[in-house]
């Protein structure tokens, strides 16, 4: 069952996340229009989800915990371009505030954003588009309809009220770290304790390894270009102006250029392998077929 308010929750905890360097987590009961506990619903699912990240902490003016501090993840940035209509002015103008905004969560694509022009901008938005389609969206696991933590949330609020001078009604006597989820039946508690509840997200989340897909998203918008290449029937080779431009901007950087040789050098050698071994299938089923006759 989804349930299209915490949905539209989670969306807005990750915009606010986004469209800021980072975001303290006092901060956002305010942006988002939501009360406390709902705040601490919510961000454990996003942190285990590897959506968001703790960035640092800050020391409270008053006594109490630490603030925290969080920034998007590109998993974060992914799954927010998933709620964009394909191929839109509204995807491409966002994927350009993420790149502005975070450049160091895909270094070689939003690090050398201002290398590219509009056009190029415009096409690799698109290369981009194709990848996020193709990824598996958290929001299922996400919007699992769950109760706040009452112990820990009363710690939280006694901070935050030191903080704002605004108090909250403190919660009931519900074991510390119990995570529940909403059944037919009730509420029932399905892990106990900070270990069991991280363990559950990263569970049902998956593993998710941010820089494995850094790699994998990089070389999805800035090396699958072939498509606009081609080879006549004389075997002349022929290319667009647009993507000669683009390639040559690529040569001016010396990381991007060095990205570009290792892919071309990998992918050359992965043909190689791949052609000897259809050379072999196709001798042998030549010697089959000729044993059968």
């Amino acid at each position: 069952m989804r349930y299209r308010s915490s949905e539209k929750t989670i969306t807005n905890l990750l915009t606010i996340i986004a469209e800021n360097k980072e975001y303290a987590q006092y901060d956002m009961k305010k942006a988002i229009g939501k009360n406390y506990r709902t705040i601490l619903r919510y961000l454990p699912k996003l942190e285990s989800c590897n959506l968001i990240q703790l960035s640092r902490t800050e020391n409270s003016k008053k006594k109490g915990k630490d603030k925290k501090i969080y920034v998007i993840t590109l998993l974060g940035i992914i799954e927010l371009l998933k709620t964009k209509e394909r191929r839109s002015k509204d995807f491409i103008e966002f994927t350009d505030k993420m790149a502005v905004m975070h450049p160091k969560v895909l270094p070689l694509v939003f690090g050398k954003w201002q290398l590219f022009d509009e056009n190029q901008k415009v096409l690799i938005s698109l290369r981009l588009d194709e990848f996020v389609q193709q990824a598996p969206s958290h929001l299922n696991t996400l919007v699992m309809n769950t109760k706040a933590l009452p112990e820990t949330v009363e710690k939280e609020e006694k901070t935050s009220t030191q903080e704002s001078g605004h108090g909250l009604p403190s919660s009931g006597n519900q074991q510390i770290g119990s995570f529940s989820i909403r059944t037919a039946q009730g509420y029932k508690t399905v892990a106990t304790g900070e270990a069991a509840l991280k363990n559950m997200f990263n569970t049902m989340c998956g593993s998710h390894d941010l820089t494995a897909i850094e790699k994998k998203v990089t070389k999805a918008v800035l090396s699958d270009w072939t498509i606009n290449i081609e080879i006549d029937q004389q075997g002349n080779f022929s290319i667009d102006k647009l993507t000669k431009d683009y390639f040559r901007k690529l040569s001016k950087d010396e990381e991007l250029k060095n990205f570009m040789t290792q892919e071309l050098s990998d992918t050359e050698e992965k043909m190689k392998i791949k052609l000897h071994l259809m050379q072999k299938f196709n001798q042998w089923w030549k010697d089959l077929s000729s044993s059968t006759t």
